[in-house]
């Protein structure tokens, strides 16, 4: 079974209230694409700043210990969106 989103679980629950009506229906399909577009916005961006923050106490630490300016992590700026790839686009 694929994970849901809290969104696509909300709009699962919901979305039998609003079938009766074409434009309200539509209205709250609409919404629904801009809350999980902003969900996934919100994952991405959380786990792109956890990246980097845990790619900065790693270059403390070789900092610290090594002196070696070479040995120093980048962050990875496409984690989250690989993330979120692997969580819910399976």
């Amino acid at each position: 079974m694929k994970q849901q989103t809290a969104v696509e679980w909300y709009f699962d629950k919901i979305k039998s209230h609003f079938e009766h009506d074409g434009d309200l229906f539509e209205v709250a399909c609409m919404t629904y694409a801009i809350a999980k577009q902003k969900e996934k916005d919100q994952l991405i961006y959380a786990v792109t700043k956890e990246n980097k923050r845990c790619t900065q106490i790693a270059n403390d630490a070789v900092s610290i210990i090594t002196q070696d300016k070479e040995k120093l992590f980048r962050p990875d700026e496409t984690i989250g969106e690989i993330t979120y790839k692997q969580m819910f686009e399976i």
